[in-house]
């Protein structure tokens, strides 16, 4: 399994923590206890906690928006890559002196 892989289902695996912390949330702020939320969820209530310390409260929204930024930085990355050679072409046509060629990997 390559790295991407791994990195893929951690992501997947963080979501779905947090989609799970949010519906326990809701159960919790409807009345249910800790004990009765986890039940519902499929979990134990030690499993509650430290997914909440992980990815609960205000820093699951912030790891949702990382998650975000990471994508579009991704994005951002391969744009650069695949459009630095023309760019170089132009400036050997402007007399410009051209940047060196960025590494070919995608990163």
């Amino acid at each position: 399994m390559g790295e991407e892989d791994r990195m893929e289902k951690r992501h997947h695996a963080s979501e779905r923590f947090i989609r799970k912390l949010e519906d326990g949330e809701r159960r919790l702020t409807g009345g249910l206890t800790v004990e009765e939320a986890c039940t519902h969820l499929e979990i134990t209530p030690s499993t509650w906690f430290g997914w909440h310390n992980d990815f609960g409260g205000p820093r699951a929204e912030e790891a949702k928006r990382l998650k975000e930024l990471e994508k579009e930085n991704g994005r951002l990355k391969r744009i650069i890559v695949d459009r630095a050679p023309a760019v170089n072409r132009f400036k050997k046509v402007a007399g410009e002196t051209p940047d060196p060629e960025p590494p070919t990997g995608r990163g």
